[in-house]
């Protein structure tokens, strides 16, 4: 599957609220906010086994049986949502600003997966 997706580790979206609180320019606006690289769904899945140390074991399947799998389940949304691009523009949040992201995509990645393996060794 070859989407983009722009993901937001929370560090960085804590970052650029307070940065927000405190940047003249940002008063009355919105801004959008992301980690500044974008994931196909297949490498936000190889990112998180490798920030896992686990494989990732995808098997490589026409997006049209994934598309007819989806659909025989009743599943579209599903299937549209794994699939379909959904990337914002960050370049005026940076540019008006002067903030930009201060975690990676792996590094926002490495904190979901401690996070998960902690709770997971807390039995949660």
């Amino acid at each position: 599957i070859d989407n983009r997706r722009s993901l937001v580790a929370l560090g960085n979206l804590v970052d650029l609220l307070v940065t927000c609180l405190h940047h003249p320019a940002a008063a009355g606006r919105s801004f959008l906010v992301s980690d500044g690289s974008d994931l196909s769904t297949t490498g936000l899945l190889r990112g998180l086994g490798v920030a896992l140390a686990r494989p990732a074991r995808l098997v490589p399947l026409p997006i049209s049986v994934l598309r007819t799998v989806a659909l025989a389940f009743g599943s579209q949304g599903v299937f549209e949502r794994l699939t379909d691009d959904l990337q914002v523009d960050i370049a005026p949040t940076c540019q008006i600003l002067g903030w930009k992201p201060a975690l990676t995509v792996d590094e926002g990645l490495r904190e979901v997966a401690d996070w998960f393996v902690s709770m997971r060794s807390a039995g949660i």
